[in-house]
């Protein structure tokens, strides 16, 4: 088994239903993972274009950093810079331009060090029952490779597009994208082209409206994966369907549950012969802002994954984090969860591999100033597996984001 540790929700289905609205610019900027309220506005006095600047700083301290034959730790530094425009000539339009650059260098394991940056243009035009959204991105990457804990630096290139409709009992959304993933170096189990691929996904939402604030909805994907190299991976297209239900609770709260089956076919362009695997696919989501300012989300999943043996993983498990309104300007971050990942077949004369990942994070987020915040961190991560290597991660970051 070789899998990465990505987003278990696809970027496109976010992109869909989690569009910035083209209504209201956002009271605050994302500035690596850090939200800033800006100090000013570089166009000041222009109700339709706000520009700011940003920057940020952190330090990062982790216990094990896995690369080649040295599980020692490390410290990294991290610096961003960048800007933000937002145009919203009326009403109904709205587009967000945001670019950066971002430099990272180690202490001792310098071959990690790396410049890169993101880049992306978001688009969105509402109509009275239809709005349109798209969007095209460029960002460095920085995934864990969960068979021994390595940190895979690359980038990933995307663009999407979606269509969502509303009618007074039904709505719907489809949404396409595509993603290149493209690894600058290799890890311990496979080489830095091995892994690099194009994803082509589109996703449909079908939902009637059966009452205030409720619905049920259909939720189709298409999917096709395609490899540079074939000598770990192999290409395959993949379908899923399921049916779900989706409730707005009280004001602000909301829960949300879907069930059904995924299915991969492998085309067998490498050593291996053509197969298909299948596994159930599952998301429960809740979503519970109990005070304002506060809030808690969790989710329950189940999901196929492809790696390197070529007979898929199914991965299952759950994520929650908590928001919570310490002071007028300080926030409690708590996060947490637990996947297993299983091997689809058993190798002869071996054992079926099932490996599970827990973590834990809980740290302080302060806005110090109108334009100025900061938060520190501590998490952990633990992989034990039955077959591969057993592992776990302290770590300790420390960052502080400028907006003007």
């Amino acid at each position: 088994m070789i899998c990465r540790l990505i987003p278990l929700v696809a970027s496109l289905v976010i992109l869909a239903h989690h569009a910035l609205p083209a209504e209201e610019a956002p009271p605050q900027t994302l500035i690596g993972d850090l939200l800033v309220v800006p100090l000013s506005d570089l166009v000041p006095g222009n109700e339709h274009i706000d520009m700011h600047v940003k920057a940020l700083a952190g330090v990062r301290a982790d216990s094990r950093l896995l690369t080649g034959d040295d599980d020692s730790g490390d410290v990294a530094l991290r610096g961003i810079a960048g800007f933000d425009l937002r145009y919203s000539p009326d009403e109904t339009t709205f587009t967000l331009v945001s670019a950066t650059i971002e430099g990272r260098r180690y202490i001792k394991h310098r071959d990690l060090d790396g410049l890169g940056g993101a880049a992306s243009i978001d688009y969105r035009n509402r109509g009275l029952f239809s709005a349109v959204v798209a969007g095209a991105s460029w960002i460095l990457t920085d995934e864990l490779l969960l068979d021994t804990g390595e940190r895979l630096v690359g980038d990933t290139y995307r663009a999407g597009a979606a269509l969502k409709n509303r009618q007074r009992l039904s709505h719907y959304d489809l949404a396409i994208e595509a993603t290149r993933k493209d690894y600058r170096e290799g890890g311990r189990l496979f080489g830095a082209d091995d892994s690099d691929h194009y994803r082509l996904a589109a996703d449909l939402h079908l939902a009637w409206d059966y009452a205030s604030e409720a619905y049920l909805f259909s939720h189709t994907r298409l999917e096709d994966l395609l490899y540079d190299r074939h000598v770990l991976y192999d290409d395959s297209v993949g379908f899923s369907q399921s049916i779900g239900w989706s409730r707005h609770i009280a004001e602000r709260s909301s829960f949300s549950a879907e069930a059904g089956l995924v299915l991969r076919h492998f085309l067998g362009r490498g050593a291996a012969d053509p197969d298909n695997r299948l596994a159930p696919f599952g998301l429960i989501s809740v979503i519970w802002p109990w005070e304002e300012d506060s809030r808690l989300r969790g989710r329950i999943f189940s999901d196929l994954q492809d790696t390197a043996t070529r007979a898929a993983t199914w991965v299952y498990g759950t994520v929650w984090d908590v928001r919570y309104h310490l002071a007028v300007a300080t926030h409690l971050l708590v996060e947490g969860g637990i996947q297993q990942l299983r091997d689809s077949e058993t190798p002869p004369g071996g054992t079926r591999e099932v490996r599970t990942v827990s973590d834990a994070k809980i740290g302080i987020e302060h806005q110090l100033r109108v334009g100025w915040a900061f938060r520190i961190f501590g998490s952990y991560l633990e992989s034990r597996a039955e077959v591969g290597s057993s592992y776990r991660n302290f770590s300790a970051v420390g960052e502080v984001g400028f907006v003007y």
